[in-house]
């Protein structure tokens, strides 16, 4: 079962803004609307779907303001970094 949290609200209305919507924030959240109506409305939200809201704003609203207790700043947060080619490791 996941672990829901108390968050601060205005960070997925941030989120939802940066976004366009709440419809659009829950499609590249991957989630439904509810899900993202819910944790507005719950003041609660999930380990992943910080996750995925981090990922959907760039890490704009990123996942350790969402959940601190998870993750204590923005570095911390296991989001999969892009791999560099080559071209860009020599300099080039």
């Amino acid at each position: 079962m996941q672990q829901l949290r108390r968050f601060d609200t205005s960070l997925l209305d941030a989120a939802t803004v940066l976004v366009g919507s709440a419809r659009k924030l829950a499609r590249k959240c991957g989630v439904a609307t509810s899900a993202i109506t819910n944790a507005r409305m719950r003041g609660t939200i999930s380990p992943e779907l910080a996750l995925r809201i981090h990922k959907a704003t760039k890490g704009r609203v990123p996942a350790s303001s969402l959940r601190p207790d998870m993750w204590l700043r923005p570095g911390h947060v296991p989001i999969p970094r892009k791999k560099r080619t080559a071209e860009h490791q020599n300099g080039s």
